[in-house]
């Protein structure tokens, strides 16, 4: 996105129409992800997520697609001039509701053992699961961090810094603030750029910021 519009005005070579039918493109996308509910993509709470199965994986891999589709439209609604933070909201909203539910219908019904300890594997993990146990293994991209471009996360993190007097910042981005989930979201998509910014210029960094943040 960040390429898209830094070279949307020279585009001549590949036609005039070139760079606005990309737009459209983009803006089709967008508004269709922001009316759709997971129910229209076959992936909400009823859906089987489990990797021992052929339409658990193919739900996981459309899953982390769609996540990442909300990701790039979320750039998308920061990038103009006039950001619309209602439709961030919105799909920030769809985004953490997939993830939420991906985690639901993954979450197994705890079993202690006498240590007072589960006997379940970790979500994520890729620990082989015993007979008629559902596989609690994630695709990679389900559990990684946002990734949005420089410019967005400046646009984001001045939304949600306490610095500014919130009575002259509208409710739409009042809401996005007082929102921890989107926080820390946020902050997330800040340290993963740190971390691959530092991984490129090693000798401006400390070891420490060259480390990956956690899972999201």
């Amino acid at each position: 996105l960040k390429i898209l519009h830094a070279e949307q005005e020279d585009m001549s070579s590949q036609g005039p129409e070139y760079g606005a039918r990309i737009i459209e493109y983009l803006s089709s996308l967008h508004q269709a992800l922001l009316v759709t509910e997971l129910e229209d993509f076959e992936l909400d709470k009823t859906s089987e997520y489990s990797m021992d199965t052929v339409i658990g994986a193919r739900n996981q891999h459309a899953a982390v697609l769609l996540l990442k589709l909300y990701e790039v439209m979320i750039e998308y609604s920061v990038m103009p001039s006039s950001p619309t933070y209602n439709e961030v909201s919105t799909l920030y909203a769809h985004y953490l509701r997939l993830k939420e539910e991906i985690k639901t219908s993954l979450k197994p019904i705890s079993k202690m053992n006498a240590k007072g300890k589960s006997n379940e594997p970790q979500l994520g993990s890729s620990a082989n699961p015993a007979p008629g146990r559902r596989s609690l293994k994630l695709l990679p991209g389900l559990h990684s961090p946002p990734q949005l471009s420089q410019s967005a996360i400046l646009k984001l993190l001045s939304v949600i810094s306490p610095g500014d007097d919130q009575a002259d910042i509208k409710s739409q981005e009042l809401s996005l603030r007082n929102n921890p989930s989107f926080s820390g979201w946020v902050l997330q998509a800040t340290l993963f750029s740190i971390s691959e910014i530092a991984k490129r210029h090693p000798s401006n960094f400390p070891a420490s910021a060259r480390t990956d943040p956690p899972p999201a």
